[in-house]
């Protein structure tokens, strides 16, 4: 039987014919997605030490992943409902949600928008045009509340800050985060709301470009052989920081699903590893806001004019995520993808349709990593957003900077730390 409309708005009906209609324009179905989302084994990287996280390097491999729509399995089954006319409860937070996901399409400003990208000159658009368009016309308005800042930092006094088409005003800010011990810095696009996500924003032609100042291997081989060349020619000292038992290393079979679709030059190599950096600073920054985000994959994106990716951390299980890119416009029709629209929205709201996936991707390693450079109490307790917020008495000072505190402070810190590794010790048993 089905369930009844819990009507906190006297309006579920009306919403749900409407989001019908969204989701039958296309004569594909857009739940229907092959992209898969794998987990991320980290065998080294240098957070461990104060680097920007435009300077970012992460050295991993993937592992067996799942197609989105089985792992969004709760927001598509919702929607599947709704295709079916299968009355469903509908929460005020899924209300919300759902308002914003009709919206996006009842005017075609957004759309006409996104065209632009489209049609541009991968080698001569701007970067800050980019991060307009995305911001106003994807992200925040996918988002309840529409809440987002663009780092300042990427618009001089003299350029326009609106996008370049409607008009719409850009909202700028401080988008630092991090610490300066680890990594740290500005993410492209912050996306508001009750929990906060980053974008990481680059160009189809910087994803393209085969040479790095951060790199200097050069490339052009699949991403994931390059990393079985650099692990075989490692040096001692880093493969003692990279050994895996054969369980770990079974869990990561290099499958090679990714490598297929492309290869990953340098540049992209780059961007991932800079989108990885911001995800995981970002969920830390989450989780010491409100601890019961612990066991949550937090998500965050790498996004293009052409594409977007979603990485996602749990900071509690230390697992992490990555999909396959989503193309923003379809091949055939070059009409702007549904389906992406679709699962960028269901990971935005992601603490409304999340389905848990605990026992079926194994750990990144990436804790074990941090904690052999005592670096793990800086993610836990000292990252900030923006930098250099957070109340004395809840950062480390006395390990990293050797300020000696009072005795009323240093009671507060053992405090907090006392609480909090309780904390984290019973959620990740």
């Amino acid at each position: 039987m089905a369930d009844c409309i819990a009507d906190t708005s006297g309006n579920a009906e009306n919403l749900y014919k409407k989001l019908k209609q969204q989701l039958t324009k296309k004569r594909k179905c857009p739940l229907s997605n092959t992209a898969i989302i794998a987990p991320i084994n980290v065998k080294s990287c240098n957070g461990i030490g104060s680097v920007t996280m435009s300077a970012a390097q992460v050295e991993c491999k993937l592992g067996r992943g799942l197609f989105l729509p089985n792992y969004y399995r709760n927001g598509v089954k919702f929607l599947s409902n709704i295709l079916q006319d299968q009355c469903t409860t509908l929460s005020e937070e899924k209300r919300v949600a759902v308002e914003c996901f009709v919206k996006f399409f009842e005017t075609d400003q957004h759309v006409q928008c996104l065209q632009k990208l489209k049609d541009c000159n991968v080698e001569k658009i701007k970067e800050p045009d980019i991060q307009a368009y995305l911001a106003c016309h994807i992200f925040a308005p996918l988002v309840p509340g529409s809440e987002f800042l663009i780092d300042g930092k990427q618009f001089p006094l003299k350029m326009e800050r609106k996008c370049p088409t409607c008009n719409l005003k850009l909202k700028l800010g401080d988008t630092s985060l991090g610490h300066p011990t680890i990594w740290y810095g500005n993410t492209n696009i912050l996306l508001g709301g009750s929990i906060k996500s980053t974008v990481k924003l680059t160009t189809e032609a910087k994803m393209m470009d085969d040479t790095s100042k951060y790199d200097e291997k050069g490339g052009g081989e699949p991403f994931l052989k390059r990393q079985r060349v650099d692990s075989a020619n490692s040096s001692e000292e880093n493969q003692s920081d990279t050994d895996e038992s054969p369980s770990e290393s079974d869990e990561f079979e290099e499958f090679g699903y990714f490598s297929s679709v492309a290869t990953f030059t340098q540049g992209r190599k780059q961007a991932v590893a800079q989108a990885i950096a911001q995800t995981i600073v970002s969920a830390f920054c989450e989780v010491k806001k409100d601890s019961s985000m612990m066991n949550s994959f937090i998500p965050s994106f790498l996004a293009t004019e052409k594409a977007i990716t979603i990485i996602m951390y749990n900071v509690g299980k230390d697992k992490l995520l990555i999909s396959q890119e989503l193309q923003l416009f379809d091949k055939l029709s070059g009409d702007v993808n549904l389906s992406t629209i679709l699962y960028v929205w269901l990971t935005l709201n992601f603490n409304i349709f999340e389905k848990t996936w605990d026992d079926y991707f194994p750990k990144s390693g990436f804790k074990d990593y941090i904690t052999k450079h005592l670096k793990w109490p800086v993610y836990c307790f000292d990252v900030t957003r923006p930098l250099g917020t957070a109340p004395e008495e809840n950062w480390l000072l006395f390990e990293v900077s050797g300020k000696q505190l009072s005795d009323k402070e240093m009671a507060c810190v053992f405090s907090d730390l006392d609480n909090l590794y309780s904390k984290i010790h019973q959620d990740v048993q």
